[in-house]
């Protein structure tokens, strides 16, 4: 009886939780937290679907890395083609609005090593518009 009254009194809490996990795929962090999904699957149509088809990717302060949908999706594709065992694991982050700080431990790279990196994200319209990498 009392393993009954325990799953009735946790059904609302878990539809609680699970109402705050939907409505976070709708926010700024929900799409950043995807992108890193994606990005730790090697998936690059789920990992650019959260781009801009005009984002573009700064090294700090303003050195451009790339612009614009297609030259990126290049860029990645053959990043992760080279290194299948890429992964990014969040070690903070920093959330306001649509600016988005995240540390990031990156790690798998063919050539060895990890290191750590500084992403700025800047989320607009509910797609990443631009990217600024602090490493």
């Amino acid at each position: 009886m009392k393993k009954i009254i325990f799953v009735f009194l946790l059904v609302p809490f878990l539809n609680e939780v699970n109402a705050a996990n939907e409505n976070k795929k709708y926010t700024a962090e929900g799409l950043i937290d995807q992108q890193i999904v994606a990005y730790n699957a090697g998936d690059i149509d789920a990992f650019m679907a959260t781009y801009a088809d005009d984002v573009q990717l700064f090294n700090f302060p303003n050195k451009e890395i790339t612009s614009g949908f297609m030259d990126m999706k290049i860029m990645y594709k053959n990043l992760f083609k080279n290194n299948p065992d890429l992964k990014a694991e969040v070690t903070n982050k920093i959330i306001q609005g649509g600016v988005l700080v995240y540390h990031e431990r990156i790690f798998g790279l063919r050539k060895g090593g990890e290191f750590d990196a500084i992403a700025i994200y800047e989320v607009v319209d509910k797609k990443i518009q631009k990217v600024t990498f602090i490493q």
